[in-house]
């Protein structure tokens, strides 16, 4: 395939991408090199090999400790409700406090030890403002709608299209530097002619 129609094929692809649509691998793979396609397949199986890692034990506990507190801040609320019982109220803000901060301890002293630990946690651990459920900061793809980061594993950034994306795009600027690079250099312009007389280029667009 020519340059120019494998440029234009691109652009189009990549409009396609870019609104959603649906692209079958083999409309993509003729518009790369053969080092292109291997780039491609090797970040792709890198970005799988990713999603495979599983939550180190630390974080399952962890997890565990903020849904006992959970529960204690449930039950706390439960008995805040007509025919309200304050004592059993207070007895279980107690314990759901008691939990989070407990939960809270261990999740600093555990990234404290391994600072990559970090990553599985939704949102800064100094960043506390209540110790309740929606304060409490929460392992990443947890199901609990107050999860900030439903990302199932830790620096998955990219997604599938978005991964094709950047490469159709960066095979795009290969094509157009040979091409623009062609015009430089393959034909050159003599641009004194026979008398060097300087020929007038105002307005001519390189």
């Amino acid at each position: 395939m020519k340059a120019d129609k494998k440029i234009k094929a691109i652009t189009c692809l990549l409009s396609r991408l870019r609104q959603k649509k649906q692209v079958r691998p083999e409309e993509f793979s003729k518009l790369f090199t053969k080092q292109q396609r291997n780039d491609f397949a090797e970040h792709l199986a890198y970005q799988k090999k990713l999603e495979k890692v599983k939550r180190p034990a630390v974080i399952q506990k962890y997890a565990e400790m903020v849904r006992i507190g959970c529960l204690h801040y449930a039950k706390m609320e439960y008995y805040q409700r007509p025919p309200s019982k304050p004592d059993l109220s207070r007895k279980f803000s107690d314990k759901a406090d008691s939990a989070f901060e407990q939960a809270l301890d261990f999740i600093r002293e555990a990234v404290q030890i391994n600072p990559e630990l970090k990553t599985w946690i939704d949102r800064d651990l100094n960043d506390i403002r209540s110790y309740c459920p929606i304060g409490i900061p929460r392992v990443i793809g947890s199901d609990s709608a107050m999860c900030r980061d439903k990302s199932k594993q830790p620096n998955i950034k990219i997604s599938k299209r978005e991964l094709l994306i950047e490469h159709l795009e960066l095979a795009l600027y290969d094509l157009q530097d040979h091409t623009l690079e062609q015009f430089m250099y393959d034909e050159p312009v003599d641009l004194y002619g026979r008398n060097k007389r300087i020929i007038d280029v105002t307005g001519f667009k390189f």
